[in-house]
C-alpha cells in the first residue's frame, strides 16, 4: 500500500483477480496457503482468516468441534456479510 493507506493499481488489480477466482470474499479463506498466489493476495486471504477466525471461531468450534472446516468458515463470513448488506 502506499503511503495513503490506498491500494496501487497493481493491489486492486490482485485483489480483484482473488476475489474472481474464489467467487466470494469469505472463500477467500482457501487461498491462505495457495502459493499459485502472490505474496500480496496470499496475506489478503491469510488476513481475512484470521479475522474470519477470531470473529466466528467459538461459534463454529461449538458447531463443528475446535477442527471446524475452512468452508464454514467462508459460508459463515459470506453470511455475515450477506446480513449486514441486507442481501439476506
Amino acid at each position: 500500500m502506499n503511503e495513503n493507506n490506498q491500494l496501487t493499481e497493481q493491489q486492486a488489480a490482485e485483489l480483484e483477480a482473488i476475489e474472481e477466482r474464489f467467487g466470494s470474499y469469505g472463500h477467500l479463506v482457501l487461498g491462505a496457503h495457495d502459493p499459485e498466489l502472490t505474496d500480496f493476495q496470499r496475506q489478503h486471504c491469510v488476513n481475512v482468516l484470521q479475522i474470519g477466525h477470531a470473529k466466528f471461531g467459538r461459534e463454529l468450534a461449538a458447531q463443528y468441534g475446535e477442527a471446524y472446516p475452512l468452508e464454514a468458515l467462508a459460508k459463515r463470513i459470506d453470511h455475515d456479510i450477506n446480513q449486514v448488506s441486507g442481501n439476506q
